[in-house]
């Protein structure tokens, strides 16, 4: 597996970083660092995601162990 192809995909990212925002004349965001930053925020969505999925899943375990035995019963 090579990196090349990422990397001159990147290169040409950067070729159109001087491109100014028409409406403020603020440079625009470097398109590599957009990317960075969405997928930065894709994985870090995945990862609570799977954690909230670990915590449902122990609570209905716990919940139906706790459900199973009997505390009061005659």
């Amino acid at each position: 597996m090579s990196l090349m192809p990422v990397a001159s995909a990147l290169a040409s990212l950067d070729a159109g970083r001087a491109v100014v925002c028409v409406d403020s004349g603020r440079s625009a965001i470097a398109p590599a660092r957009l990317i960075h930053a969405s997928l930065q925020e894709i994985l870090l969505s995945v990862r609570r995601h799977l954690e909230q999925l670990q915590n449902n899943l122990a609570f209905r375990w716990f919940a139906a162990s706790a459900s199973s035995t009997s505390c009061g019963s005659r």
